[in-house]
């Protein structure tokens, strides 16, 4: 680290902002698996704010092949890190697994469950069928998935599981979709692992059908779970029910309109008879774009609600304390939800936002977004809640020069007496940089010139290009690390001084890549210091 002055310094000016009682979320750096054209994070489960899982898949091109492999993420409460998992393939053919789902009991005790490619025994048929996978404290392995043997004329091909439910180490629950064979006809999956022995049961679900498949499941005791199951296309039907210990009752009188396409994603129970749900409602033909479709339950009868974006996972801590994840970031205070942040606003098409809470105002979110590249690959997205108190970190694009995006993400907020650390990327190689080149950090003040916009300055750019900084000209404090390529980001580090007066200071940040071609600039972090 080079400091071209003390960077306590940088702490010393400004007022404070505003805050909202949980403070302002903010998005977060991880890596990127070398070589991915792109990445997916699909859940997210969490013991505490040092222990966190987050799972999905990410793809190669391989001789032409397009290869996806399973992808586990852990976060130990300063960066993410990958950890190696199974991902199971057909010799000579090509691998694709995804992780749709994760949850566990302890710290030793994870599950994370999707589907895969295999080729079935009795028929050489390929297909997908359930990944299952542990963590025992030390290592991911794969589990033999528990299904009826495969005969000639059936496969199962197609089954998957989307959510766990984990109650204890000899009590968890896996939901997903089975798509029938000559024994037991499609339906809703669920299956029970009791420690020892697997419990299967398809088709739970009142006039099931081969649509039929559970999207989200919580539960409000060991004996009452709250589902929501969706159709995918062909039929346009949702269900939304109840499971008491030992069957599923479908809970009815959902307010719908005719020849409309539903599909519920989320669904929160805040107690027996006070259950939210949520997703998307669209017109067929003649009604307008899809807008968000979010119910309230009393146990007799429902409540539509208004929200601005399209909720895909909500977590409650009490009947007036509820968030929703999906297209924004939204807060339910007891009489109307509130837009937190828009995640749309400095992304683009951010989708399958999944969430896990710590605890009051600690919240985490994972999911997709697209890059807005000619290419048009997906990059993961993880952000998040943190207490008021804490600080913050807004990220702020570019305005008028191409966009390396996910470039200058935070790993920590800036907090009094803790250690300020942030990574540098290009993920997607935007520009073909050399590995090995510095990267450097940049403080100021304020914004530049044309704050939220940049100043552009013609020539300097790789190539030639023009660079856009995006803070103004009294950045005295600089950080150097070395970038070692796509998706390994450069962290960089700064102490901030326990100085209680630093408390709401902002200020705006800008890296840059130094390339022996000419500088790439990222994005900006504007900064307020926290306790």
């Amino acid at each position: 680290m080079v400091n071209l002055r003390p960077a306590s310094l940088f702490f010393l000016a400004a007022a404070a902002l505003a805050q909202n009682p949980c403070g302002e979320p903010h998005l977060l750096g991880m890596p990127f698996p070398s070589g991915a054209i792109d990445g997916r994070l699909n859940d997210v489960f969490a013991f505490s704010n040092r222990d966190l899982w987050a799972v999905g898949n990410f793809a190669r091109e391989l001789q032409g092949n397009r290869n996806t492999y399973s992808w586990i993420l852990h976060w130990d409460g300063d960066r993410f890190t990958q950890v190696p998992s199974p991902s199971p393939g057909i010799p000579n053919l090509r691998t694709w697994c995804e992780l749709h789902a994760v949850g566990g009991s302890s710290p030793n005790d994870v599950w994370a469950a999707g589907t895969y490619e295999r080729q079935f025994p009795n028929n050489g048929h390929v297909g997908p069928q359930i990944l299952l996978l542990h963590w025992d404290g030390s290592s991911w392995t794969q589990i033999p998935e528990p299904l009826p043997q495969f005969t000639y004329m059936a496969s199962s091909s197609g089954t998957r599981v989307d959510d766990i439910v984990a109650l204890g180490p000899n009590d968890v629950w896996f939901f997903g979709w089975w798509p029938g064979d000559q024994f037991t006809s499609a339906g809703p999956l669920s299956l029970h692992w009791d420690g020892s022995n697997w419990a299967i049961d398809i088709g739970p679900l009142p006039n099931s059908n081969s649509r039929w498949g559970f999207v989200d499941v919580d539960a409000v005791s060991p004996n009452e779970f709250f589902g929501v199951a969706s159709t995918g296309s062909g039929n346009y039907g949702h269900w939304f029910g109840r499971w008491n210990g030992s069957s599923w009752s479908r809970i009815t009188g959902l307010p719908t309109q005719p020849v409309t396409y539903y599909q519920l994603t989320t669904v929160c129970p805040v107690g027996s008879n006070d259950v939210w749900i949520g997703g998307v409602e669209s017109a067929l033909s003649g009604g307008g774009g899809p807008v968000p479709y979010v119910l309230r339950w009393n146990g007799s009868s429902f409540t539509r609600h208004a929200m601005r974006g399209f909720p895909n996972e909500m977590v409650a801590f009490a009947a007036n304390d509820i968030w929703a994840f999906g297209t924004s970031i939204e807060h339910w205070n007891g009489t109307a939800w509130t837009l937190v942040q828009d995640l749309q606003q400095n992304l683009l098409s951010a989708q399958g936002m999944e969430a896990i809470a710590t605890g009051p105002c600690e919240l985490w979110t994972v999911g997709t977004q697209w890059s807005g590249t000619v290419t048009n690959r997906v990059l993961p997205l993880a952000a998040r809640v943190g207490g008021a108190q804490g600080g913050s970190a807004s990220l702020r694009l570019p305005c008028f020069t191409p966009q390396l995006r996910q470039s200058l993400l935070p790993l920590t907020t800036p907090r009094i007496g803790r250690t300020l650390r942030v990574v540098v990327d290009d993920p997607l190689g935007t520009f073909g940089m050399s590995t090995g080149i510095p990267t450097m950090w940049l403080f100021a003040f304020t914004g530049g010139v044309g704050f939220p916009c940049g100043t552009t300055i013609p020539g300097p750019g790789i190539g030639g290009t023009s660079i856009e900084v995006m803070l103004d000209n009294s950045a005295t404090v600089a950080t150097t690390a070395i970038w070692t390529g796509p998706g390994q980001p450069a962290e960089h580090v700064v102490p901030v001084p326990a100085i209680g007066s630093l408390v709401g200071v902002t200020f705006a940040t800008q890296a840059a890549f130094l390339d022996t071609r000419g500088v790439a600039m990222t994005s900006a972090l504007d900064l307020r210091v926290g306790q």
